[in-house]
């Protein structure tokens, strides 16, 4: 259910296109949940993220909460998301191909 969310669900468009400024990633499978929430009565708009990477063979988990001013800026936590995998899959491009679980360790 959560690689679904990904790659066909709610996360799939932002880790799929370039959209917002964010370059698409799909370097490796992902796994994951996403999350929004709108206050009106402060004007706060929230979203999350939490996932593994690789999808079937974790090496990463990560989560994001981001509470945006609504009249100030606005960036969503899948944005992030994807810096961050990018970021860490760009560093250590062996967990990418990995095909031992963490948890079998």
């Amino acid at each position: 259910m959560m690689t679904a969310t990904v790659e066909r669900g709610t996360a799939s468009r932002a880790f799929s296109t370039s959209e917002r400024g964010f370059r698409a990633f799909d370097a490796v499978p992902v796994a994951g949940k996403t999350g929004s929430l709108t206050d009106r009565e402060v004007d706060l708009d929230y979203t999350w993220f939490v996932g593994t990477a690789p999808a079937h063979h974790p090496k990463i988990a990560i989560a994001v909460v981001i509470v945006n001013d609504e009249w100030l800026w606005h960036v969503r936590a899948l944005d992030i998301a994807k810096l961050a995998l990018r970021t860490t899959f760009a560093a250590h491009p062996e967990w990418a191909h990995a095909d031992d679980p963490v948890a079998a360790r």
